[in-house]
Order: C-alpha cells, then structure tokens, then sequence
C-alpha cells in the first residue's frame, strides 16, 4: 500500500510492501531526502554528512537501541539528483517502532 502524509509545508510518500513469504519476519525502513540537483558543493557536503553520521547512527540504532541487523546512511546520486538515506533492516522491530 501507499500512503502520502502531509505536514506544513513538508510530506512524505510510505510505501508499505508485505512480504512474499508471510513467516518471514525482516522488515526494512529507508528514509530518503532527496535534496536537489548533482552539483560539487551539495555533494562534498552530503559525502561529509555520511562520513560524520556514520559510525554515531550505527552505535545509536544497531549497537545501543538493537533496532537491526543492518543499519546505515549514504549519500546518493540518483539521475543526476541527490539525497541522502538512513536505512535499518530487523528481524526483531517493525518499520512503526
């Protein structure tokens, strides 16, 4: 399913997506900010972001919080467009926790 929620000025697209084995019990959130066209200095800034965010992200949400297995944030350049994600996949939380 799809919902599209809206705040001032802000909204965000959540695209839920069940599983193709029901007894499988992974599930993964991806929050993407997608922040304007390629240009150097956005993306000498988005590479500083990731490489300051890091390691602090994954000792929060992974070693402190155990939310998931996998957690991590990269910078990203998609068509020529950037953004920047966090994502962290649990056996043992859902998305909504």
């Amino acid at each position: 399913s799809v919902m599209l929620l809206a705040d001032e000025g802000s909204c965000w697209l959540v695209w839920a997506v069940g599983a193709k084995n029901p007894t499988d019990s992974n599930s993964a959130v991806e929050t993407y900010w997608q922040l304007g066209p390629s240009e150097h200095g956005l993306s000498a800034r988005l590479t500083l972001l990731e490489h300051l965010m890091y390691e602090p992200l994954f000792d929060a949400l992974r070693t402190k919080q155990q939310l998931g297995y996998t957690v991590h944030c990269c910078a990203r350049n998609t068509l020529q467009m950037l953004g920047f994600t966090v994502t962290v996949v649990s056996a043992t939380h859902l998305p909504l926790e």
